[in-house]
């Protein structure tokens, strides 16, 4: 309960704005219909209106910016005829990057927690490890659940397999039972959510507006084609 207790806000407190605002809280009125990446603005269109409402990218407020990144519009609207534009490849790795880091870092905690070793090299070897033959394993029963007809029973069979040889593995790099190498590995799922949330949290409601905008602009914003280079 004391988890839920403190996750729960934070969940609420950080999840995207259903209505898209401006820094002043005004919401903007008509459909987000596409985003220019030469003037960074983006396009809503409202029947009410005869013109269509340009806004900046800036001037979006935080929670709306961030929930830009998950806009089927935004990953529409890439620049250049290239499959993988220089701003998508950014965006992956920076994807990649923000999920990886949390889960690792729930990996360790929950290794410390559970089996009491605080040394990362054993973070780090499990994780990796688990995760690179967990990712072959699932693509080897998918293939097999595809060549018969996406026969559920062998998905299931597939998870079984995976969550008993991934214990084994977790187990062996922290010397435990088999018991808390499960619960190492599937724990962290959980804890890896709880890290990333408390992370967001911080930077959206700890952070002065300026040093929060320039944080974000730097590590996120700017590298993926949203804000205009740093003048």
């Amino acid at each position: 309960m004391r988890w839920l207790r403190i996750i729960l806000p934070l969940l609420l407190a950080t999840t995207p704005t259903l209505a898209w605002e401006t820094r002043d809280g005004s919401e903007i009125g008509g459909k987000l219909d596409s985003f220019d990446f030469d003037s960074k603005e983006l396009v809503f269109d409202d029947p009410a209106q005869p013109e269509s409402t340009r806004v900046a990218f800036n001037d979006l407020s935080m929670r709306s910016r961030q929930h830009f990144l998950f806009s089927p519009v935004y990953h529409r609207s890439f620049p250049g005829d290239s499959l993988w534009p220089a701003e998508k490849k950014k965006l992956l790795l920076i994807s990649a990057v923000s999920v990886v880091v949390p889960l690792f870092l729930g990996f360790w905690i929950s290794g410390a927690l559970i089996a009491r070793k605080l040394n990362p090299v054993h973070a780090l070897l499990g994780f990796a490890g688990s995760w690179i033959i967990g990712s072959v394993l699932v693509t080897i029963y998918l293939i097999l659940s595809a060549r018969f007809d996406g026969n559920t029973s062998l998905l299931w069979a597939g998870f079984i397999v995976a969550a008993i040889f991934l214990s084994i593995l977790v187990s062996a790099v922290y010397s435990c039972s088999t018991i808390k190498g499960f619960a190492i590995f599937f724990s962290h799922l959980f804890v890896g959510v709880c890290v990333a949330l408390i992370l967001l949290a911080t930077t959206n409601l700890l952070l002065p507006e300026a040093s929060r905008d320039e944080l974000w602009n730097k590590l996120v914003f700017r590298p993926v084609g949203l804000s205009p280079p740093a003048t």
